[in-house]
């Protein structure tokens, strides 16, 4: 299975910060962008590799804030990921796309759903993790990978 990606990069965003992307499949295919686990990063996207290349879709594996490639932002919520995937978006001249929410990116992806509907050809969760509002819900998790707040 290959899973390099025929991207891996980051951009800048208009408030300084950078956000990581690896992009896999068909580069001029469909856009979909892909939330990874938590913990995780933009690099889960490649297991998708092969079949995106088949299928012709660009499928862009991006990094939240504070991990892989991407600048940590202290007073990220999951709304303001909304506005950081339109300006990745805007950056790549993507008007329209999917999203793949997968486990702890399924949070992020339900934001993007609820902020920018009029962006979004459809959304997927996959194995949806929920907010972690209660204690109890981060009973398990690493302390690396317990959010600061959401």
């Amino acid at each position: 299975m290959n899973t390099t990606p025929i991207a891996n990069n980051s951009i800048n965003l208009p408030d300084g910060r950078k956000i990581g992307f690896s992009e896999y499949g068909d580069p001029l295919g469909t856009p979909i962008f892909y939330f990874h686990g938590t913990p995780g990063s933009r690099l889960e996207a490649g297991r998708f590799n092969e079949v995106t290349a088949i299928d012709h879709c660009r499928l862009i594996g991006l990094d939240r804030p504070g991990m892989g490639l991407s600048s940590l932002d202290p007073e990220r919520t999951l709304l303001s990921w909304a506005t950081d995937v339109a300006n990745f978006a805007d950056s790549l001249s993507i008007k329209k796309f999917s999203l793949i929410g997968h486990s702890g990116g399924a949070p992020y992806a339900a934001a993007c759903a609820y902020a920018i509907p009029d962006r979004l050809n459809s959304v997927a969760i996959v194995s949806g993790m929920g907010p972690f509002e209660k204690p109890e819900a981060q009973i398990g998790l690493a302390t690396q990978a317990r959010p600061n707040h959401f």
